[in-house]
């Protein structure tokens, strides 16, 4: 069982996704390279944002996983930001038949199945989701401000309408969830995202999606995803 991520952005899923994995699929080992792959091994690599990770980079990676012909998965990982997830989906959709237009042999997928994990509304929306990290009487005004307007303590932080003063959901996702580390004396940045990478941090995203919920749904299917690869790599 092989797997062959790619994801949209080169500083925050580029630093998350192989520490989150190292727990998430613990029999797998990341390589350096697409055609090292051999048993239970991981490729990972990361574009240049939205939408060249659909035009560009995509056919690249499909080019990479018919080379190597030992990859089970190529899964790619993006933002909804403004859409939601169908809306992204049908999005990439289009995107793909049009940029494939008159090429579709190279972008033929010869034994590996193709999966998008669309992250809702981003990756920081999933860190926002750690109820203990966010204080219970914040100092900061701003978090105060932020925390009045939308509690992602018992919100789901996925569904957390725009501020206003913010022209997209990922910009107040990502200034929401810097003030929340603020409060704690954590600096939060998105080429050195640090702390959200430990496994305690992972642990408590899991522990929220265990309860009886519809909380973080997006980062359910993308956990789901792994805990099926996981079990089926040990068949």
């Amino acid at each position: 069982m092989n797997v062959y991520f790619l994801v949209e952005g080169q500083r925050t899923e580029a630093h998350v996704y192989p520490s989150w994995l190292s727990t998430l699929l613990p029999t797998f080992r990341r390589v350096d390279s697409p055609r090292q792959a051999s048993r239970n091994c991981y490729y990972l690599v990361s574009a240049n944002g939205y939408p060249s990770v659909i035009q560009e980079t995509l056919k690249n990676a499909i080019a990479d996983v018919n080379d190597a012909g030992t990859y089970n998965y190529l899964v790619v990982c993006l933002d909804a930001d403004d859409f939601t997830v169908d809306e992204r989906l049908a999005e990439i959709r289009s995107v793909i038949a049009d940029t494939q237009r008159g090429d579709e042999q190279s972008w033929r997928l010869d034994r590996t199945e193709l999966k998008f994990v669309i992250q809702n509304r981003t990756i920081e929306s999933w860190f926002l989701g750690n109820r203990k990290i966010v204080s219970n009487s914040p100092q900061r005004l701003t978090l105060r401000k932020y925390v009045a307007h939308y509690d992602v303590r018992t919100l789901d932080p996925e569904l957390m309408k725009l501020h206003p003063g913010f022209e997209h959901h990922a910009e107040f996702h990502h200034d929401y969830l810097r003030e929340v580390f603020q409060e704690r004396g954590i600096t939060y940045r998105k080429r050195d995202p640090g702390h959200v990478k430990d496994v305690t941090y992972l642990n408590q995203l899991l522990a929220r999606i265990e309860i009886p919920s519809q909380d973080l749904r997006s980062f359910k299917a993308f956990v789901d995803f792994c805990r099926e690869v996981d079990r089926q790599s040990r068949l």
